[in-house]
């Protein structure tokens, strides 16, 4: 007898109180309408300060909830990689905690899954917009000048079968659990942001495959915890798109690529700045550099295994 498919489905939450309501309802819907696999859920808490731990164990008193209490922000990725060090199951599904599931979205997920070629380990849907008016993401596509895009962003939705994608963001996306165990899970280096770019670039390149399939629909708040932050987003995606680099380009792909890399950062930048208020222009950049300067050993470290297990997959 085929064994039963199993999903641990890990919510990193911090002072989530305004959507979490409405995602949990989401999820138990869509949990019902795919009757044939198992389920666990699994909030991770970042040191919430309002009442989104005690809501999630009122409003999921089921056997298959459970909670993981931290003390302070520790970070999406490292969040995240509780989550799923805790899970049962052979695939993990990230939410955010404002994003909103069809009630259909794991049964259309799923059956993909069923029928899956050995090397593709992740999935995605559809993101809407809230309104559901129009796509937030179909996808991740990627550019060598170190710059990531949601694929069919802010068009309008059409039906599709199932494609091949470059990689997904996080916001909405089942792993093979095993596969991303391999890989290190998502580097909690990043703390938010890049970290589903770090981790889709490493298996794109060691030729795992990812599937959007477009009828597995969600809807999506955008930036609900970042937007409490001031210029979170900003600082962290500045800061982390030298990470990623660092950590993943070869000193060839570096010199092949400088000069787009260099009008990336530099538009990178100039985002940061317009997003953070004069008076800490100086203090946040020089932040920057050197979180990017201390952190450089352990990214060149990283680089270095990285390149060697490309090499040996390749022969």
């Amino acid at each position: 007898m085929k064994k039963k498919l199993g999903i641990s489905i890990i919510i990193p939450n911090y002072n989530g109180e305004n959507y979490l309501s409405a995602c949990l309802k989401s999820i138990d819907q869509a949990i019902q309408s795919c009757p044939n696999t198992n389920f666990e859920i699994i909030l991770v808490d970042n040191g919430s300060t309002d009442q989104s731990p005690d809501l999630f164990q009122a409003d999921l008193a089921h056997p298959y909830s459970s909670i993981i209490i931290n003390k302070k922000n520790l970070g999406f990725a490292a969040a995240v990689n509780q989550g799923i060090k805790k899970a049962q199951y052979s695939w993990v599904c990230l939410l955010n905690n404002d994003l909103v599931l069809d009630k259909l979205w794991f049964k259309k997920i799923t059956d993909q899954i069923k029928i899956r070629p050995q090397n593709t380990v992740t999935f995605c849907g559809t993101v809407f917009d809230q309104q559901g008016t129009f796509i937030e993401s179909q996808g991740l596509k990627f550019f060598q000048s170190g710059k990531c895009q949601q694929r069919n962003h802010h068009q309008i939705y059409r039906p599709l079968k199932p494609f091949s994608v470059w990689g997904s963001s996080a916001a909405a996306v089942i792993y093979h659990k095993k596969t991303i165990k391999t890989l290190g899970l998502l580097d909690s280096i990043f703390f938010a942001y890049i970290e589903d770019v770090d981790l889709s670039y490493r298996l794109y390149h060691l030729n795992y495959q990812t599937l959007c399939v477009p009828s597995a629909l969600s809807y999506h708040l955008g930036g609900g915890t970042s937007n409490l932050m001031n210029n979170f987003r900003a600082f962290y995606s500045t800061r982390n798109w030298w990470f990623f680099i660092f950590k993943n380009y070869s000193f060839p792909q570096i010199v092949k690529h400088y000069f787009p890399i260099l009008k990336e950062r530099c538009r990178n930048y100039y985002w940061f700045l317009k997003s953070t208020k004069y008076i800490y222009w100086l203090p946040h950049s020089l932040s920057i550099f050197f979180q990017v300067l201390f952190q450089l050993p352990y990214l060149l470290k990283q680089n270095r295994n990285y390149q060697n297990l490309l090499k040996s997959n390749q022969t």
